[in-house]
């Protein structure tokens, strides 16, 4: 009875480890299911871009977006005011311009795969402004950016709101849905290659998470550079606002068995170019910088108290000349009165002694007359 229930257990558990292992490989595909594919497929159709995005707790969010493709590109990260709104803004130029990722200023993210080089890619991203401008993401729109893609043959377009909110498109399909703190969603060119899921929260290294799971992406076969954007919030009494700290690594494909450490792009940020051959290889990583927004109304009321703080301190200073200068005049006027009542006081006193003097000289002539007098009398 006992060896039947060790049996029966030990039965068990061999068929949870087949079906974990069933659900690994439909999760992520090998490297030899890659080659079987490809051997049925053309080459172009099994490369591309990947964008992951991850709700974290309030409008705070990671995305990571990785790079898919046969030849090199100068890839430029710049701070822009992207259809009148402050933005960090990915893309390149090299063969049409296409625009990757954009994180604006109040925490919308938005990805771009896909072989809409140029004009497409650009009226795309025309798409999602709208949705951003009007703060809503809308079933029209999602609908127009399928149709450019399915007209491709391949690609994708993930925007998430800062609340969570979010419409994605991959190739010949589109949904929308809100992510939770935690979830997120991995966006490839194929819908086959989709997935989503949770991470913890409270994890130490969320970044290396976010790398993994680009990384264990299974839809690319020339990979290359990773950049991931943590966007949060800031509130204390040096700054009040959004940061985005930026992040890159490259996929050398070492996860599936390939070998892609050779295919690297230049990354230009901040004036500043750095070399794509340098990059750490994913899920590690190195910090590219940091890019600030500050809180419009903050910046407004900071700019009020700084001018009051301004006027102020000039009507103080200004106050403080005039009391200065009459202070001074009253004290030159006191001086000046005092120097005429002494000398005035001092006239008098001369006149008084000079009118003394002369009426003692009288006095003194009269006697001395008089002397003369009797003298003669005699």
């Amino acid at each position: 009875m006992k060896s039947e229930r060790v049996i029966l257990i030990f039965s068990i558990f061999i068929v949870f480890i087949f079906a974990m292992g069933a659900y690994s490989a439909n999760d992520n595909p090998t490297y030899h299911q890659i080659v079987e594919l490809l051997e049925n497929t053309n080459s172009s159709d099994l490369t591309g871009c990947c964008s992951v995005v991850c709700q974290l707790d309030g409008n705070n969010s990671l995305m990571t977006f990785r790079r898919d493709s046969g030849y090199s590109a100068n890839i430029f990260i710049e701070k822009v005011d992207w259809h009148g709104k402050p933005a960090i803004k990915q893309y390149k130029n090299e063969q049409g311009y296409f625009c990757q990722v954009i994180v604006t200023s109040d925490g919308w993210t938005i990805g771009y795969g896909g072989l809409d080089d140029g004009p497409d890619n650009e009226y795309v991203e025309n798409i999602t402004a709208d949705m951003v401008v009007n703060g809503n993401v809308t079933e029209e729109g999602l609908e127009e950016i399928q149709r450019i893609k399915v007209a491709h043959g391949r690609g994708h377009a993930i925007i998430k709101a800062p609340d969570g909110t979010y419409g994605a498109v991959i190739n010949n399909t589109h949904f929308t849905g809100k992510l939770q703190p935690g979830q997120y969603l991995s966006i490839p060119n194929k819908y086959s290659y989709f997935r989503s899921g949770d991470i913890q929260l409270n994890a130490s290294d969320k970044v290396q998470i976010m790398n993994k799971l680009e990384i264990s992406d299974g839809y690319g076969l020339e990979r290359r550079d990773i950049t991931t954007y943590f966007f949060h919030q800031v509130n204390n009494d040096t700054f009040k606002g959004n940061i985005t700290d930026i992040f890159m690594s490259n996929d050398d494909g070492s996860f599936y068995g390939m070998n892609t450490g050779n295919l690297s792009d230049d990354i230009h940020f901040n004036g500043s170019v750095i070399k794509g051959s340098s990059l750490p290889i994913a899920p590690n990583y190195t910090s590219l910088g940091t890019v600030k927004f500050e809180n419009p109304s903050d910046n407004t009321l900071v700019s009020i108290l700084t001018t009051l703080g301004y006027i102020i301190a000039i009507i103080l200073i200004v106050i403080i000349v005039v009391i200065g200068i009459r202070t001074i005049n009253k004290i030159r006027y006191s001086r000046r009165n005092n120097r005429k009542i002494e000398y005035y006081q001092n006239r008098q006193i001369n006149m008084k002694d000079m009118f003394h003097s002369h009426k003692q000289n009288d006095r003194n002539t009269k006697d001395l007359w008089g002397t003369q007098n009797r003298r003669k009398r005699r």
